[in-house]
């Protein structure tokens, strides 16, 4: 049977617990008309955020996003409605927008959507439809109808990892570009079917950033930030540079702009991998501090030095810096841009006691919340630094206060809240330490059992409450482990569910292998094979589940865009539905803790989050309220039975409630 539309239930309103601002932000678009429509772009590791106030508040704009991590951003110039926009992700190619950054839809890469880091559209655009996209590993793609599609342009490019890219702003007659990748500039004098590198006073440099003059064509001034070496400047078209480092003190230089008034004021501006913003009114020659900070600046742009002009600049973690043309006065420009991560999310099973969630985030390591979400702080000393996959909370807390950690260097444990943190890895072989997942017996406080799964195959089983381990003999063909879940009455059926993941090799497409034990792992089962590049994986196994070695009934299964479901009681036969639009990636599961009453299922999505009341036959979109529906975690309060709580985090951080009541 397959799944309903997306329909929209009567029910209360999502609403916002928490939000971490800041994060992330790697690149900066502002409108041909933005004297008109104070817009302004910025990408991020959640996605795009748009401004339309010159940069003070934000709001997320991902629809048709599908690769979250935004590389690069630019406007169209010279176009009817001035509203055409481009994303560059990494992993996802380039999308684009026909709406000034509402919609997007991705664009066709001969070779399959690369990871890209930085765009350049011709000032000629209309016209010519000319972009260039640089690549992470792939080099140069070249578009001439306005990005429909695109292919490869690097004839004469020694080192493919392209940094930066820019156009001419009389490319209808100089047809000059330039990119920086890690062996130096190069140039291209004929659209970019060939390139050549500059390196006259630049010595193979690694360059991170290039600004030309908008007076190009008069001036033929270039600037470009170096990794080590600081600002070089060329006012012969890039065939001769110079230092151009006077009154720097930092030369590892990220980010580079000049005012769109170039010719008339001379100004410049350079962010630095230390966090200083230096302002030149000389058009380089010499530089002054802006700003004084502590992230890493990754990109700028200004507007001008006028009374409405402004200076945006995105910074490593904490957002975004903005300041008036003059740029005397900085302050943080985070209004709205939650952009931070919160990946794995764990609940206290207390919660409702002690308001108690932990999660994972890539640039904070573990974090814990005691107030339901609504606030944040780093769990634990050593932990901030950590590349943390999953999260556990002991069954048992309230009397433990015991959490698990999988990270990159094997088990972390803490006995106390999450204040301190101890390496737990006795038994785990070195070569499979960068575990994923964790599973813990619902009998923990009595049997001490807690699952790790990892790389390889690797499956870990500890009966001592995460002081040592035992590989299990199982290596399920040295795939990946994904995911793991125990029965909620392990201590009587033995059942384990695992996920496994396989990359493609030559005719062989990726998939992802579910397996079952019914003895509490020493034998396995496959039960589902399903062809995807998606590497997560997600089970839902009612309180009231109680399998036995032929049961298949009443658990569920979710990864890539598709939600399993037993077709036929008691068989191996599994029916794979879409939840809402067919493309919606369908990321976690959380299942109602009164399922034998209610039989209620949640699931969310990168469209937002769906419930089922009829065991997944049908689906209702429960997104009234929901602004940011990429969903990353989903889960159920313990005291669902009377409180109803439900909690998401969307990408970027933002926390949910709805009560579902």
């Amino acid at each position: 049977m397959s799944t309903s539309g997306p329909t929209v239930m009567e029910k209360q309103a999502w609403e916002v617990v928490g939000q971490r601002l800041g994060g992330t932000v790697a690149s900066l678009a502002v409108s041909p008309s933005f004297n008109e429509n104070n817009l302004v772009l910025a990408g991020t590791m959640a996605g795009v955020f748009c401004s339309e106030d010159r940069g003070k508040t934000w709001k997320i704009s991902n629809e048709g996003i599908t690769s979250p991590y935004i590389q690069a951003l630019a406007f169209a110039p010279n176009v009817a409605n001035h509203e055409v926009a481009f994303a560059g992700a990494l992993e996802g190619g380039v999308y684009r927008s026909d709406n000034g950054g509402e919609t997007w839809q991705q664009l066709d890469f001969w070779q399959g959507a690369a990871s890209v880091t930085c765009l350049a559209v011709s000032p000629n655009f209309a016209d010519d439809g000319v972009m260039l996209a640089g690549t992470q590993e792939d080099g140069v793609f070249k578009s001439t109808n306005r990005g429909r599609t695109w292919n490869s342009a690097n004839f004469g490019i020694m080192e493919l990892s392209i940094q930066a890219v820019a156009i001419s702003p009389d490319f209808a007659e100089d047809q000059t570009a330039f990119i920086a990748g890690g062996d130096g500039l190069y140039r291209t004098l004929d659209e970019g079917r060939a390139w050549r590198l500059v390196d006259r006073g630049l010595d193979s440099m690694a360059i991170q950033a290039i600004a030309v003059s908008p007076n190009f064509a008069e001036d033929r001034t270039i600037l470009v930030g170096t990794e080590d070496m600081g600002v070089f400047k060329s006012t012969d078209g890039g065939t001769n540079w110079q230092e151009a480092n006077s009154g720097l003190d930092s030369v590892s230089i990220n980010a580079l702009c000049l005012s769109p008034d170039f010719a008339a004021d001379s100004l410049a501006y350079a962010g630095t991998a230390e966090g200083s913003i230096y302002r030149s009114t000389d058009g380089g020659a010499t530089w002054e501090s802006a700003i004084e900070q502590d992230s890493s600046v990754l990109c700028l742009l200004t507007t001008g030095t006028g009374d409405d002009d402004i200076v945006l600049a995105g910074v490593h973690r904490e957002g975004a810096l903005r300041a008036d043309g003059d740029a005397a006065h900085w302050e943080p420009a985070v209004a709205g841009l939650a952009a931070r991560s919160l990946l794995g999310t764990a609940l206290s099973p207390n919660c409702h006691q002690d308001g108690t969630l932990f999660a994972t985030s890539l640039e904070d390591g573990v974090l814990r919340s005691t107030d339901e979400g609504v606030s944040w702080e780093p769990a634990g000393a050593g932990m901030e630094e950590m590349q943390v996959a999953s999260l556990l909370i002991s069954p048992d807390y309230a009397n433990d206060t015991t959490v698990f950690a999988a990270t990159h260097q094997g088990i972390a444990l803490s006995a106390d809240g999450g204040q301190n943190w101890e390496a737990s890895n006795e038994g785990i072989d070195e070569e499979t330490q960068d575990l994923r997942v964790l599973a813990v017996s619902n009998t923990f406080a009595d049997d001490r059992l807690v699952v790790a799964g990892g790389p390889g195959g690797a499956l870990y089983f500890s009966r001592d409450a995460g002081q040592s381990w035992e590989r299990a003999e199982e290596t399920f063909g040295e795939e990946d482990v994904i995911g793991v879940a125990l029965s909620p009455n392990f201590a009587d059926d033995n059942t384990l569910l695992l996920g496994t993941f396989r990359a493609s090799q030559g005719d062989y497409a990726s998939t992802i292998t579910v397996w079952r034990s019914a003895d509490g792992g020493e034998i396995w089962k496959r039960i589902l094979v399903h062809a995807t590049g998606a590497q997560w994986i997600s089970f839902a196994m009612p309180p009231n589940y109680s399998g036995t070695d032929e049961d298949y009934s009443n658990f569920f299964i979710a990864t890539a865009t598709r939600f399993f479901r037993p077709m036929w009681r008691g068989k191996n036969l599994w029916v794979g539905d879409a939840i809402g639009e067919a493309t919606a990636a369908v990321v976690c599961l959380a299942i109602s803790p009164n399922y034998e009453e209610d039989t209620t299922i949640y699931a969310g999505t990168s469209r937002g989050v769906y419930k089922s009341a009829d065991e997944g036959l049908t689906w209702q979109n429960i997104n009234e309220g929901l602004d940011n529906k990429a969903i990353v975690s989903l889960l159920v309060s313990p005291n669902y039975a009377e409180d109803h709580a439900v909690w998401a985090v969307s990408l970027g951080g933002t926390v949910w409630r709805y009560i579902d009541a």
